[in-house]
């Protein structure tokens, strides 16, 4: 699993512009396919945090 630190309030993640069904400060990806990703989480006060990975 995935953890976010810091920021306020709910978190929303979404994986290369799409919104994930999971909210919360913990996150699972469940990837099947190779390529280049990028994921983002969003605070309720519009703090955004991203990291770009390559599954290979």
């Amino acid at each position: 699993p995935l953890q976010s630190s810091g920021g306020a309030g709910e978190r929303w993640w979404f994986l290369n512009g799409e919104p994930l069904t999971e909210r919360g400060r913990n996150v699972t990806l469940h990837l099947t396919d190779k390529g280049d990703y990028q994921l983002l989480v969003m605070d309720d006060v519009g703090q955004i945090a991203t990291v770009k990975f390559v599954m290979q």
